[in-house]
């Protein structure tokens, strides 16, 4: 078994025992010149107990996967994506700095 599949079977391990919606997960794999990275992308229940006061399960499951490719010996990473696939700003209209996005220009 190779090592990204070692890897990939404990991800899926931690993805079934962790998380709420363990089917509306997806693991990408990206390869590169310092090792490979695995991707997770998580479902909507999930995501708010990554963000919200369990906000360190997202550390724990990061560490667990840093552990075990230490263990093997190989450089491999965990990133948990948990940007919102929300290209108009907040549902309140207001955009990352907090301002609203109708009115961009400043009128004295």
């Amino acid at each position: 078994m190779s090592d990204v599949s070692a890897e990939r079977l404990f991800l899926d391990h931690l993805v079934n025992s962790v998380l709420t919606e363990p089917d509306a997960a997806e693991v990408h794999t990206v390869s590169g010149g310092r090792g490979t990275t695995l991707e997770l992308t998580v479902g909507d229940a999930d995501f708010d107990r990554m963000t919200g006061e369990e906000a360190d399960l997202k550390g724990a499951m990061e560490a667990a996967f840093d552990a075990s490719a230490w263990k093997r010996r190989t450089k491999m990473r965990l990133v948990i994506d948990l940007e919102e696939d929300d290209e108009e700003g907040d549902e309140d209209g207001d955009d990352e700095d907090g301002d609203d996005d109708e009115d961009e220009t400043s009128q004295d």
